[in-house]
C-alpha cells in the first residue's frame, strides 16, 4: 500500500458515469473518501491521501479518465490474463 497517492480525474475525459465511485473501496462507507459526487453530479477527487493504490479505478473507468501516481491503465488486452481475471472478479 502506498501512502500520499495522486489522484487525478480528467474533467475533459470524464463522461460521469461515478462507476470510479462504486468501485473504489475507499469512496463508500468512510469518513474521507477518494471520490465523492460534486454538486453537479460529476464524480471529483475528495481525499487522495485515502487512495490505496489498488487502481481499480484506472481500470473500470471507460472514458480512461483517471490517473492515479501518473498511471492511467487503458481498457484491458484481451491477451492479458491477469487484467482479465481482475476485470472478470469486478462484474
Amino acid at each position: 500500500m502506498e501512502r500520499g497517492a495522486r489522484v487525478e480525474l480528467d474533467a475533459g475525459r470524464c463522461v460521469a458515469c461515478l462507476e470510479c465511485l462504486e468501485v473504489c473501496p475507499r469512496s463508500s462507507g468512510i469518513s474521507r473518501p477518494v471520490f465523492r459526487v460534486s454538486g453537479e453530479g460529476r464524480p471529483e477527487v475528495a481525499h487522495p491521501e485515502s487512495c490505496i493504490f489498488c487502481l481499480d479505478c484506472t481500470v473500470r473507468c471507460r472514458a480512461v479518465a483517471i490517473r492515479v501516481n501518473g498511471r492511467r491503465l487503458p481498457p484491458a488486452p484481451l491477451g492479458d490474463r491477469i487484467l482479465l481475471l481482475k476485470l472478470s472478479s469486478m462484474y
